[in-house]
């Protein structure tokens, strides 16, 4: 099993480009690579332990905390800004910091990520300000805390400065602009020429140390950084002159502080990491900080004048093992050491020691560094990585990985029940020796093709052999690993879908019978369609005995229990607008019925009066449907209206079975109600008989005779249903339209009516006549 540091120096140590750090809790560095050394200059020993505001700007400090808290909130954070390297300067960065938890969900520490973007930054604004003498390009030269120049990559002369450089160096512009640096002498011609040569061969230098001359002849150190970059097609060299001068007097004078006690005392108070001082000769403790006191839980009075032997706190082999190192070698750094505290707690810590000597006396300087989340993390990590390992092999499915040639590196046990293969049967060979003859040229073209176009994943079915021979079904997903462009291999999951296989199989042969019978059922409704449609009074008769009229017939199936019947007799022409029980089939069979019936009680009865031809339906229902229920209404029955018009005196006649007639006269809308039962109702052992009414039309009238399907159609915005006032209002909008754009406005109006409902309720018909 791999060790987590292990892992860690594997997956960041060697990365340059950016700075990785592992940090704990309270934000205090645990580890980091070797980015973060190259990047902010300073080594493993002087960071360890370090809070990473550290590395924040005095005034800027206050994102390092924000930035934790909102990792806390977010799970991860990113942040821009400026940051501090060990000389002080400042550069622009990107920082990513992202939240470690354990299984349990508890925060046990962050990564974080930072990513110099100084170089980047600077390249990109001169790129998005071209022509060296713009106002923006200089406003961004200015506002850099870096002195800067920039010489024309050719002739070498110089083109532009900065303020900074002015007040660094007490050059004006007229000194340097049009001068090599070799003229002005910043730095000595040999130093000058192997920055040049290293510039050269890398396209860039970067915190390179050089001591540079001003122009009254001071001495100052400096950090130096230069690129390369291309604008309106010349290329230049930017320099960039970071004083380190106060930096380096600074670190003078913390040395000199070190030669003194009141010094060391100071710095080893203010240490975040515990460190403890104790004399060569005898081994006691001189001095320890807080923080090995807040480490170990030990009182300032428990440990002066005490040795590590009576304090207990690191066992006698381990500092027997330790300081046989420290004798060999003259120094001990980040040795992994067990450590209990003054109540027997153990922890892990990072042992390092110094030998020095303060006012005369030599001694030892121990540092504790508190690893243990960190070797906690490695355990949680190490119990992840066995259960994730546990996972797979005890998956449901085949899991496996191969290499960019498709053979086996890793398969799991599962492959065992799937193939009957052994994983170990299996290894290094090409996936292709389970794949079924038949499917072999097209697995492999389709994988050829996914290797070809990069694609990062695709899913197949296919058919392959045991290793007894039998045929099993797999769907596989095989999943492309590459780094940039290169292919590494694959990873794949194998699902048995045999059964799932035979079920569909089973299911499109089910399919077929049913969608089959549907035709045939649907072929049946469609010929009783066209059988209905027969008995319908044709357009050209309606035309004819009403030249302006409109029929609107919608059925809700192909066929439906809505019907309309016409006829003239004796210079009286009949209507009815008729809605039989139900819709469908059952209606359109009441239907046939109820147009013959209506037929025969004018032509073979003689009846003129519509309430004597809705007596004759009732009858005839009840005597053709053999009902004979006494009390309660016919189970199949229909609702009417039916009106006869002579055309020579315009007397209108009507009779109605639950359906009412409307008359609009002059933008008035007149009910003629029908009685309010329907046809073939019995009671008291006799058929209901209806009620005849008559009225005298006028030119311009117009009549309407319909079923109840229109007012019953739910929609609207609230998905009711329109009713019968909604009905009454829609047809006295319409009265200045002719019956023909009457209909389209009647259909139009409907169909946006039931579009929030989607369905049709029930069958539509209405039908209108104007006098």
């Amino acid at each position: 099993m791999i060790e987590n540091n292990a892992i860690f120096r594997r997956m960041i140590e060697e990365i340059e480009d950016y700075a990785i750090l592992l940090l704990d809790k309270k934000g205090n560095v645990l580890n980091w690579n070797k980015g973060a050394e190259k990047i902010k200059g300073y080594s493993s020993e002087e960071i360890i332990g370090k809070n990473v505001s550290l590395f924040y700007p005095i005034d800027e400090q206050g994102p390092s905390e924000g930035l934790i808290k909102s990792a806390v909130q977010n799970g991860k954070t990113k942040y821009e800004g400026w940051l501090l390297r060990k000389d002080g300067s400042k550069y622009r960065a990107s920082v990513l910091i992202t939240v470690i938890q354990d299984e349990s969900g508890e925060i046990i520490g962050f990564s974080n990520t930072i990513h110099d973007l100084t170089g980047k930054m600077n390249t990109e604004e001169m790129q998005r300000n071209p022509g060296l003498g713009k106002e923006g390009f200089l406003k961004i030269l200015d506002a850099s805390p870096s002195g800067m120049i920039i010489a024309d990559a050719e002739s070498r002369r110089t083109v532009q400065i900065n303020r900074n450089f002015i007040e660094t160096f007490g050059y004006s512009k007229e000194d340097v602009l049009g001068f090599t640096l070799d003229e002005l002498g910043l730095v000595t011609k040999e130093r000058r020429e192997k920055l040049a040569d290293r510039l050269k061969q890398q396209g860039f230098l970067k915190n390179e140390k050089v001591v540079c001359v001003t122009k009254d002849g001071r001495e100052i150190n400096c950090i130096i950084s230069a690129d390369i970059f291309e604008m309106d097609g010349r290329r230049y060299i930017l320099s960039m002159y970071h004083d380190i001068s106060g930096r380096l007097k600074a670190e003078e004078t913390e040395r000199a502080l070190l030669q003194s006690r009141e010094g060391w005392i100071k710095l080893f108070n203010a240490s975040p990491t515990g460190m403890i001082m104790a004399d060569i000769e005898k081994g006691r403790l001189i001095e320890v900080n807080e923080s090995f006191l807040s480490i170990f839980k030990y009182k300032r009075n428990e440990t002066i004048g005490f040795t590590a032997d009576e304090l207990g706190f690191v066992s006698t082999e381990t500092q027997v093992r330790s300081f046989t190192k420290l004798k060999q070698q003259g120094y001990l750094r980040n040795e992994e050491v067990p450590a209990h505290t003054k109540e027997g707690k153990r922890i892990d810590t990072l042992f390092s020691v110094e030998l020095f000597e303060m006012e005369g006396q030599q001694c030892f300087l121990c540092i504790f560094h508190d690893i243990s989340e960190i070797k906690e993390m490695e355990r949680k990590l190490v119990e992840s990585e066995n259960k994730y390992r546990k996972l797979i092999e005890e998956a449901g499915d085949v899991l496996y990985t191969s290499d960019a040639n498709g053979n086996f590196t890793y398969i799991n046990q599962r492959v065992t029940n799937l193939t009957g293969y052994s994983s170990e049967e299996l290894l290094g060979k090409h996936f292709s020796i389970l794949i079924a003859p038949e499917w072999q040229e097209k697995v492999k073209n389709t994988y050829l093709e996914q290797f070809k176009n990069k694609t990062h994943e695709t899913v197949m079915e296919f058919l392959i052999h045991t290793k007894t021979g039998k045929e099993k079904w797999v769907e596989q997903i095989v999943i492309m690993q590459r780094t940039k462009d290169v292919v590494n291999g694959f990873q794949c999951i194998v699902h048995d879908i045999t059964e799932r296989k035979k079920a569909n199989l089973l299911l499109a042969e089910q399919k077929k019978i049913i969608e089959l019978k549907n035709k045939n059922i649907l072929d049946s409704i469609n010929y009783a369609k066209r059988i209905q449609d027969t008995i319908f009074p044709p357009d050209e008769l309606i035309r004819e005995l009403l030249p302006q009229s409109f029929v609107l017939f919608k059925p809700k199936d192909v066929i439906g229990g809505d019907f309309y019947w016409l006829e003239k007799f004796d210079n009286k022409v009949f209507i009815a607008a008729v809605d039989c029980t139900g819709h469908g089939v059952p209606g359109a069979l009441l239907s046939i019925i109820g147009y013959n019936l209506l037929s025969k009680s004018i032509n073979e009865r003689g009846q003129t009066r519509p309430s004597d031809i809705l007596n004759d339906l009732s009858n005839g229902v009840n005597k053709t449907l053999r009902k004979n229920i006494d009390n309660y209404a016919v189970k199949d029955t229909m609702d009417i209206a039916l009106c006869s018009i002579d055309l020579n005196t315009n007397m209108l006649e009507f009779a109605g079975a639950h359906n009412s007639l409307y008359v609009i006269r002059k933008s008035e809308l007149i009910e003629i109600p029908a009685d309010r039962f329907p046809i073939g109702i019995i009671l008291d052992g006799e058929l209901r008989k209806f009620t005849n009414h008559k009225m005298q039309l006028e030119k311009g009238d117009t009549i309407y005779l319909f079923s109840d399907g229109y007012p019953d159609q739910f929609g609207g915005p609230e998905g009711k249903k329109l009713k019968y006032n909604g009905f009454k209002k829609i047809l006295l909008s319409i009265q200045d339209f002719g019956v023909y754009d009457q209909k389209k406005l009647l259909d139009q109006t409907f169909e946006e009516w039931k579009r929030a409902s989607e369905d049709q309720t029930d069958d539509i018909l209405i039908m209108g006549v104007k006098v």
